[in-house]
């Protein structure tokens, strides 16, 4: 990765990591909204999958997460253990909402699509206060993971995939 976005993308990591808050992994999460006037889509929905990893530094990674196991070691730990997937057709404006490990609630809600993009809004809530309220826009197929705080002794991460 070169250029200023990707030293941008650098330093947004490293000081999400730095300061232990909420941190987001992705190739394309960054890049710019759809252009104006693009194409309508001949559908607004889209496929959500979402997985609950806790990761750890065990060294131990679960197979169901060799896949991803790269975007998950940005996240700066060795270990990871797939807790729960849930997976929800969604349109624009619709939300998924989850329970997961440590009391927390995770919304997903589909901002807009385009033939090639999604922007989502995910927001995490811990006895009902918001932790994390975040919206991105990612091309459709991949996969960005997102941290949402401490568990155990790791970190609980959210690798969230939006298809057709």
């Amino acid at each position: 990765m070169t250029g200023i976005l990707g030293h941008a993308r650098t330093a947004l990591l490293a000081a999400a990591l730095l300061v232990g808050g909420p941190t987001l992994v992705a190739g394309d999460a960054l890049a710019a909204p759809p252009a104006p006037g693009a194409r309508a889509p001949a559908s607004n929905r889209v496929q959500i999958g979402v997985m609950v990893v806790y990761a750890n530094n065990s060294g131990q990674v679960d197979p169901r997460l060799r896949s991803l196991q790269r975007q998950l070691e940005m996240m700066r730990f060795t270990g990871f253990k797939l807790l729960d997937q849930h997976d929800d057709t969604l349109g624009v404006n619709q939300a998924t909402t989850l329970q997961v490990e440590g009391g927390r609630r995770v919304q997903i809600t589909l901002v807009s699509r385009d033939e090639e993009n999604a922007q989502i809004r995910v927001q995490v809530f811990k006895d009902n206060e918001k932790k994390v309220d975040t919206t991105l826009t990612t091309k459709r197929g991949r996969t960005v993971v997102i941290g949402i705080g401490k568990y155990q002794d790791g970190s609980l991460v959210l690798p969230v995939t939006v298809s057709d």
